[in-house]
């Protein structure tokens, strides 16, 4: 199915209005843990939000190693 550009125009409108986009660049050698576990993940935006939510909840603390 084709969207058209009057779709392509509200989404646009949309994402401008209503959404902010974060970029994360990994390292294959020395963020293979990272990139492994993001790679099981079935949702990864909504595991990432997670656990930005938990921390900002209390819920984990920085260093991760205190709770590890």
């Amino acid at each position: 199915m084709t969207t058209s550009k009057a779709q392509l125009r509200a989404q646009e409108k949309y994402d401008k209005d209503n959404t902010v986009q974060v970029k994360l660049k990994l390292n294959k050698k020395t963020d293979s843990d990272i990139i492994d576990l993001l790679n099981n993940q079935d949702n990864k935006q909504g595991f990432i939000k997670g656990l930005i939510r938990a921390y900002n909840n209390g819920g984990l603390k920085f260093p991760y190693s205190e709770i590890l």
